[in-house]
């Protein structure tokens, strides 16, 4: 893992300087025949998922970058990281105990109770870090399904008549009571 960090730091800054500095006709500003001026970004037409998509499965975090929901990036990295150290940890104490029981079967009088810790411990963590795999895996596969997604609904529009409101009400006990109460309206 370690040896790889710099290919990754790499390609990482090379993706992000591409980003950062190219010039593309969303970023020109149009002038129309009544010299009123649009900018082409805030429509954000042509927003491709397709482009979301290869951006999360190259690098977690691209996609979401691309789609500008820049508050999803820390979540993936920490999730990602969080299974990383995961992996790290259970393939650590997994090769510790897995030599501890070869080493003590060598002997010519094993201690039992020893081998039998050992192996224990071996299956777990062996059980352990292959179940984390696979959480890192369905954790990377998650982060590039949310890019995809946000990158469909970039141009979903919801109307200011589509909003539900929680509004202080009084509810009829009797004829002459009311008691206060808490109302849910839904306007469409």
């Amino acid at each position: 893992m370690i040896r790889f960090l710099p290919l990754l730091l790499t390609f990482s800054l090379l993706l992000g300087v591409n980003i950062l500095f190219a010039q593309t006709e969303e970023s020109l500003v149009l002038e129309s025949e009544d010299k009123l001026q649009t900018n082409v970004s805030d429509t954000i037409q042509g927003h491709s998922p397709r482009k979301a998509t290869i951006y999360s499965a190259i690098l977690p975090g691209a996609g979401q970058f691309y789609n500008k929901k820049y508050w999803k990036i820390p979540v993936v990295y920490t999730v990602l990281g969080g299974l990383g150290y995961f992996i790290y940890h259970n393939h650590t104490n997994y090769t510790f105990n897995r030599d501890s029981y070869l080493e003590e079967a060598a002997k010519e009088t094993p201690n039992t109770l020893l081998l039998n810790t050992y192996e224990l411990n071996t299956e777990y963590y062996r059980r352990n870090r292959d179940l984390t795999v696979v959480f890192t895996a369905l954790a990377w596969a998650l982060n590039v399904i949310d890019a995809h997604v946000d990158a469909h609904f970039v141009n979903y529009d919801i109307s200011p008549d589509l909003s539900l409101n929680l509004e202080p009400g009084f509810i009829p006990i009797s004829f002459n009571q009311q008691a206060p109460a808490l109302s849910l309206r839904f306007n469409f």
